[in-house]
């Protein structure tokens, strides 16, 4: 961690930046498996890819209120 860190920050913070980055050069691409590769790519424990998925899937497609 502290390898990363020295990186460019946290790597939950490294992997937003790097969804931003994927997204912005392919806007089309699917979330979902663009969250579970940032996962894997900088080892994020269980509640930092919660994190993610909240921030990006869940936040785009909210449940519907009654």
């Amino acid at each position: 961690r502290e390898y990363s860190m020295a990186m460019g920050g946290t790597p939950v913070q490294q992997a937003v930046r790097w969804i931003v980055e994927q997204l912005k050069h392919d806007p089309k691409r699917k979330i979902i498996p663009l969250v579970d590769e940032a996962c894997m790519r900088f080892n994020l424990n269980v509640g930092d890819c919660e994190f993610l998925y909240r921030t990006y899937i869940y936040k785009k497609d909210p449940a519907p209120t009654s």
